[in-house]
C-alpha cells in the first residue's frame, strides 16, 4: 500500500523520532529527525521525492551544524558547516550537487586555515 500523508516514527522511550509527509508513496513535503532527547536533528523539504530548498542540521544543543540548498535533489548554491561552538567551520558553493567555486575551512576560533577551489567538482589549485 502507498504511503500517503503524514509518517510518524518514535524512539522504544515514545519521544518522536521522526516526522515525514508522503504523496503517491513519495516524501512531499517537510521532513524532521530529531534526536532521543526531543531536539530537532534536521529539518528539510521535498518535492515528490526529491530533496527540495533549505537543509538544516543541528546538533543536539539546538545549535546549527549545518545549512544548505537543494534543486530537484541536488545541493545548489552555498553550504555552510560549523562548529558545535557555533564558528562556521566551512562555507562553499555547490553546482548541479559538485563542489563549484571557493571552499574557504575556518579553524573553531572563526580564523580562515584554507581556500580551496574547485571547478565542476574538481580540485583545481
Amino acid at each position: 500500500m502507498e504511503k500517503n500523508g503524514e509518517v510518524t516514527v518514535y524512539y522504544p522511550n515514545g519521544r518522536m523520532m521522526s516526522k515525514k509527509t508522503f504523496k503517491k508513496g513519495v516524501p512531499h513535503g517537510e521532513a524532521i529527525t530529531y534526536y532521543e532527547t526531543g531536539m530537532i536533528k534536521c529539518r528539510r523539504n521535498y518535492v515528490e521525492g526529491l530533496k527540495e530548498g533549505e537543509r538544516f542540521k543541528y546538533f543536539e544543543t539546538g545549535k546549527m551544524a549545518l545549512k544548505e540548498f537543494y534543486v530537484k535533489g541536488m545541493r545548489e548554491g552555498e553550504k555552510t558547516t560549523y562548529y558545535p561552538n557555533g564558528e562556521i567551520e566551512t562555507v562553499g558553493h555547490y553546482k548541479e550537487d559538485r563542489k563549484h567555486g571557493e571552499f574557504i575551512l575556518y579553524n573553531n576560533k572563526g580564523e580562515v586555515d584554507e581556500r580551496v577551489h574547485y571547478e565542476n567538482g574538481h580540485r583545481i589549485d
